[in-house]
């Protein structure tokens, strides 16, 4: 079926992400997106292509591409999961993420704030699926030159890493870094 000729492509793409060929990647993206169009049970994984095409060109230093497709799976995840949703609290840390690096900190702030009001929602404070949205809030005022609340959130992030997974995780060593 169509569906699953663009599942197919869909995991193609994903290898060809891992494989940092992002160029073709964002083809099969594409393809994979095109054969799921207008199939039932199709627009969640729609959230999932728009956020890697927009990971794919954020890595290919086009911005204004990376944003559109990051605004986009910001849209439909509105639409397809709701406001309060891991899915679309995922979509609104890649677009601040993006707007980061792109320079655009005012915007990042207020998609990383989104992101972390529904992520709080969802799990609690504590919880670590928080942990990029406090790690973006505390690059984004680091960035902004609000040095107080920079290193509120970087202190944030440790303490739910110490508390998950000790003081040698991926994360504590980011937060520490930063």
């Amino acid at each position: 079926s169509a569906f699953d000729l663009g599942m197919v492509a869909l995991a193609e793409a994903d290898l060809l992400l891992l494989e940092t060929m992002y160029s073709d990647a964002i083809a099969a993206y594409n393809l994979a997106f095109d054969r799921l169009a207008g199939q039932a049970g199709a627009k969640p994984h729609g959230v999932w292509i728009y956020r890697q095409i927009s990971f794919c060109y954020h890595y290919l230093r086009n911005f204004d591409l990376a944003l559109a497709f990051g605004r986009k799976a910001v849209n439909l995840a509105e639409e397809v999961f709701g406001t309060y949703h891991n899915e679309t609290a995922k979509a609104y840390n890649r677009l601040g993420h993006i707007l980061v690096v792109a320079e655009y900190n005012v915007e990042a702030l207020e998609n990383h704030l989104k992101a972390c009001k529904i992520l709080t929602k969802l799990y609690g404070s504590d919880h670590p699926r928080v942990l990029k949205s406090y790690n973006g809030l505390a690059n984004v005022y680091h960035n902004l030159g609000d040095s107080v609340r920079a290193v509120n959130y970087y202190l944030r992030t440790l303490k739910v890493n110490w508390a998950t997974d000790g003081d040698s995780s991926r994360g504590a060593m980011v937060a520490y870094r930063n």
